[in-house]
C-alpha cells in the first residue's frame, strides 16, 4: 500500500502533532506500508520519502499562530502524489495544506482518513487577548474547514473524546468517527517496582508517601500552563 501523509510541519518544527504522525509513520513503514510525508519545509531537513512544500509562515511569524500556506508549485506536487498513492492520511484537518489534500483526493475518487487532534481551547483558559483571538479564529475554522475535511473524509478519528464531542456537536459525520488514542513509547515510559520507585523518589529528593504526578507535553496556555515554565 502506498500512502501519502501530510501534516503542517515536521517533527523537527517541534509540535507534537508532527511527532505523533512521524512516529506512526515510522512504524507503518516497519509494516511493509510505503510513506511519502507531505509538510511545510520549515526547518528544510531532508528525509526518507518527504515531499517538502515550498511555504509561506507569516502567521506564525508574525502572531505565533500556525497556519502554513503552500505554494502553486507545491500543491500542484502534492496533487502528482496523490494521483499516485492509495490512500491520504492528514493529521489535523484544519490547516491549507491539509484542505487541499483532501480536495484533490475527493476528486480523484481516491480515500482519506483524517486524524484530528485539536479541539476548541477552553473559554476558562483563554485569559489573553491573543488567546481569546486564537479561540475566535478557531472557532471559525472548525465551522468552515473542519466541515470541509472532516465531513467529506471516508473516516476520521479523534484522540480524545473531549475533541471527538466538540465536533460532534457542530455537524454529521458521513461515517461513525473513531476515538483512538495517542500511544505511549514503552522504552521511555514503563512502570517500575516498588523499590526502584522510592530509590527514584529517594535521588530526585521527593517525598515517598505523596502522590507526584508527571506532565508530558508542551508548556503553553491553552493547556493552561504558564508560558515561562521549564523544567526544574
Amino acid at each position: 500500500m502506498r500512502v501519502l501523509l501530510v501534516t503542517h510541519y515536521y517533527p523537527e518544527h517541534g509540535g507534537v502533532i508532527e511527532v505523533a504522525a512521524g512516529e506512526l509513520s515510522r512504524r507503518l513503514a516497519q509494516r511493509g506500508v510505503a510513506i511519502t510525508w507531505a509538510a511545510s519545509d520549515l526547518p528544510a531537513i531532508p528525509r526518507k520519502s518527504s515531499l517538502p512544500m515550498r511555504t509561506w509562515n507569516i502567521a506564525e511569524r508574525v502572531a505565533g499562530f500556525a497556519f502554513p500556506l503552500w505554494s502553486p508549485a507545491s500543491l500542484s506536487r502534492l496533487w502528482s502524489e496523490a494521483e499516485k498513492c492509495d490512500l491520504v492520511h492528514v493529521h489535523e484537518g484544519l490547516y491549507p495544506g491539509s484542505v487541499f489534500a483532501c480536495m484533490f483526493t475527493r476528486i480523484l475518487g481516491k480515500p482519506v482518513v483524517v486524524t484530528q487532534h485539536v479541539g476548541q481551547i477552553p473559554s476558562r483558559a483563554a485569559k489573553s487577548l491573543s488567546l481569546r483571538l486564537t479561540r475566535l479564529l478557531l472557532g471559525r475554522a472548525h465551522r468552515s474547514l473542519g466541515r470541509v475535511v472532516l465531513v467529506t473524509c471516508a473516516r476520521c478519528v479523534f484522540i480524545s473524546p473531549e475533541v471527538r464531542d466538540h465536533f460532534m456537536q457542530l455537524f454529521r459525520f458521513r461515517q461513525e468517527s473513531l476515538y483512538i488514542p495517542n500511544g505511549v513509547d514503552q522504552h521511555t515510559f514503563y512502570p517500575v517496582s516498588r523499590d526502584e520507585r522510592l530509590g527514584l523518589r529517594a535521588k530526585l529528593g521527593w517525598p515517598s508517601d505523596k502522590a507526584v504526578l508527571l506532565f508530558v507535553g508542551q508548556f503553553i496556555l491553552s493547556k493552561r500552563l504558564a508560558s515561562h515554565a521549564a523544567i526544574g
